[in-house]
């Protein structure tokens, strides 16, 4: 089977490959956002599920990606360089 090559787009000067979803059901982490206790969500039909490294509220998309962990924003930017090692993630 013959592998689609990603579309890129940039957002804010940073490079994003956009991938199908088979493809994003094999990423190793998903990058969520906080999803503060009292405060509503962002989208009324967002899930929430927890930060595989730090344990914190986070919040996703309904069509977002099943099998990838959840990591908070705030975990995968302290830890920008590794996240391609699952290694790193011992709690995950």
């Amino acid at each position: 089977m013959k592998r689609e090559k990603p579309r890129r787009i940039s957002i804010d000067g940073v490079p994003i490959d956009v991938v199908s979803d088979e493809e994003a059901e094999k990423a190793n982490f998903m990058v969520c956002i906080l999803a503060p206790e009292g405060e509503p969500l962002k989208f009324a039909d967002n899930f929430t599920g927890f930060c595989c490294r730090c344990g914190a509220k986070v919040q996703y998309r309904w069509y977002a990606p099943r099998k990838p962990k959840r990591i908070c924003l705030g975990c995968a930017m302290a830890n920008v360089h590794d996240l391609a090692s699952a290694s790193v993630f011992p709690k995950c």
